[in-house]
């Protein structure tokens, strides 16, 4: 009966693993930087995606010009800045210039099924006119990941799978007793 515990354990926690959808580093270089990657993607493979967000450079006081802002087909994000990051961990080398961000930004599978429906995503990020090249360091890093839709059975095949481990398990139990 442990056995059996344990293949169907097993079998549970190997079902939903994260995988990486797309992801880019960039070093900031210029004044005001902007990005934007367009790719294909297939509809309805991926749920429960995450954007992760790192992002380095100077994010000072002029929030009107010293902001990052992130898009999926031109959809808002993130909006970061010194005095605006609410679910990032900021942190700051002086009180006016160089910030670090980091943090994750949850999809929700309704927003996704919008972003992949058409079998493109649209990426970009810009930067403020006032974020200045402070040092060769400043860059921004994002990933997408999600859950894989093929890695995860369906509701049916796992209640079958269940019932058929209880019957081997009790049909073994009734013969050593």
């Amino acid at each position: 009966m442990k056995i059996i515990i344990c293949v169907f354990m097993y079998l549970l926690a190997g079902t939903a693993s994260a995988a990486l959808i797309s992801s880019d580093n960039t070093t900031i270089n210029t004044t005001g930087q902007s990005y934007s990657q367009s790719f294909a993607v297939t509809p309805s493979l991926f749920s429960d995606v995450v954007l992760s967000l790192d992002v380095f450079g100077d994010y000072g006081d002029d929030q009107l010009n010293e902001h990052f802002n992130f898009f999926i087909d031109g959809i808002l994000l993130a909006d970061l800045h010194s005095s605006a990051h609410a679910g990032f961990a900021a942190v700051s080398d002086s009180s006016c210039c160089s910030w670090h961000f980091t943090g994750d930004v949850s999809i929700s599978n309704t927003q996704w099924s919008t972003f992949d429906s058409d079998g493109r995503l649209d990426i970009s990020w810009t930067n403020g006119a006032g974020v200045n090249v402070i040092a060769s360091s400043n860059y921004v890093n994002w990933s997408l990941n999600g859950v894989e839709a093929s890695n995860v059975p369906a509701p049916a095949s796992l209640a079958l799978l269940c019932i058929g481990l209880t019957g081997l398990g009790l049909s073994r139990k009734k013969k050593t007793t």
